[in-house]
């Protein structure tokens, strides 16, 4: 998928927006290809940090029995204060390890690197996953720019944590103006079928 809003979306546009019933796709917003790698290198540097400190450990303990097992330890004091000193370095290591995962892993699932946005909602479209969001679970209006340079818009949603929009996507105007019009037209229809409504209750009651 090639960045920005396109007037000819790629088919997969479609069969997601089909598969997740969010009625017609409109346009495909991505992040600029800096950020996608950004995304995409301080992942592989997780996993190398991960990895050497897996090795790390693996080779202290290695170390240790080796010492273990030839004698170099003659007196039970002097082995545990080694292991007093090393074990909780092991630990802390092994504890790092799990962060730096978990890290790895919300940045796969936490960051879209695309957004879908249809006539009933939108996708975020993630390395991992696809998150569905459809108009009617949007409280309030897009909330934004904010102060400062940086622009940023929250999209508050219903039991959920907010969709961030800022500058890392391509056109974000355009984005930020689309969701705009669709929450409005979202706002007129449900208006519309509340009016619609009143006047059958006043029609049957007469």
């Amino acid at each position: 998928m090639e960045p920005g809003p396109k007037a000819e979306l790629p088919s997969t546009a479609y069969h997601l927006a089909e598969r997740y019933r969010v009625g017609q796709p409109l346009a495909l917003y991505t992040m600029h290809p800096w950020w996608v790698r950004f995304c995409a290198v301080c992942r592989q540097i997780l996993l190398g940090v991960v990895i050497c400190a897996v090795l790390f450990v693996l080779v202290v303990v290695a170390l240790f029995l080796f010492q273990y097992l030839i004698g170099v330890f003659d007196q039970g004091d002097e082995l545990q204060s080694r292991l007093t000193f090393g074990l909780p370095g092991i630990i802390i290591g092994l504890m790092g390890c799990v962060e730096a995962m978990v890290m790895r892993s919300m940045i796969g699932q936490k960051v879209p690197i695309s957004l879908l946005l249809c006539t009933e909602g939108l996708l975020a479209i993630h390395p991992k996953k696809v998150e569905v969001t459809h108009w009617n679970e949007v409280r309030g209006d897009l909330q934004g720019p904010g102060f400062g340079k940086k622009k940023r818009y929250t999209l508050q949603r219903l039991n959920r944590k907010p969709l961030l929009l800022n500058e890392a996507f391509e056109d974000l105007e355009g984005l930020v103006d689309l969701v705009r019009q669709l929450l409005l037209e979202k706002r007129e229809r449900a208006s519309s079928r509340s009016v619609s409504r009143e006047d059958t209750s006043g029609r049957v009651s007469f």
